[in-house]
């Protein structure tokens, strides 16, 4: 994107850059079994949303226990995932494996989806699964090399490990900076007001021309990245 600088008197102003998205994956209590919300995922920061996150035991040695036996009491059936406390995000905007016909069984690798533009910055869920045969104090998926990925409606994905917080809590980060579409905008002004109607154009392998809107700005999406181009702006006296 183009820099904010100063040309012939006008000033050209940028379009905000892309921030990064930050994700928090986390296991915490004292043992998968027992603790209910055991595991967890908040999107702290950042643009657009949350497309799907996956929870992946397999460097452990364990699985995620869904055979049918109880877990966290003794009336509670083991036989899928159950989505516990949420913010900002409905149960219902929630996919995951369902114990449709029988249970789950025993995967290693556990995925949730969600509907389009629901999982959010500032959203979070929690869950229960219970894990076998390994130890399952928080701490422990950390030392044992579980790992946490997401995929975000930008197509930007990440996989990150766990790291071990404490003996009973592990958290995986995700820091993603998101690739923007290769483009070229901005708006100009003339002493601090918008200027509508200027043509502006792009030479790079030929040329393409955009207008100013009524708030001065303007923006070309047709941009080979990496390579030079020109701009040449045109205002009528």
């Amino acid at each position: 994107m183009l820099c904010g600088f100063f040309f012939l008197g006008l000033c050209l102003v940028p379009c905000q850059g892309v921030h990064a998205v930050n994700i928090i994956a986390d296991a915490t209590g004292y043992d998968a079994g027992y603790v209910r919300d055991f595991w967890g995922v908040q999107f702290v920061s950042g643009t657009g949303y949350i497309v799907s996150v996956t929870f992946d035991l397999t460097a452990t040695g364990g699985y995620f226990d869904f055979d049918g036996s109880p877990f966290l009491n003794p009336s509670v059936p083991g036989v899928e995932p159950i989505i516990g406390a949420t913010n900002g995000l409905a149960v219902g905007d929630i996919s995951y494996p369902r114990a449709d016909g029988g249970p789950v069984g025993h995967p290693q690798v556990l995925t949730f989806t969600f509907s389009p533009g629901s999982f959010a910055a500032g959203d979070w869920f929690r869950f229960s699964a219970d894990v076998d045969p390994i130890s399952s104090a928080g701490g422990v998926f950390g030392s044992l090399g579980a790992t946490f990925s997401v995929t975000l409606s930008t197509g930007d994905t990440s996989k990150v490990p766990f790291v071990t917080v404490s003996s009973d809590r592990s958290e995986a980060v995700a820091n993603v900076t998101p690739v923007p579409p290769p483009d070229v905008s901005g708006c100009i002004k003339l002493k601090g007001a918008p200027l509508a109607g200027v043509e502006v154009q792009l030479k790079q392998k030929g040329k393409q021309t955009a207008t100013t809107g009524v708030d001065g700005c303007y923006q070309f999406d047709s941009v080979d990245a990496g390579k030079k181009f020109d701009i040449e702006i045109t205002v009528q006296p």
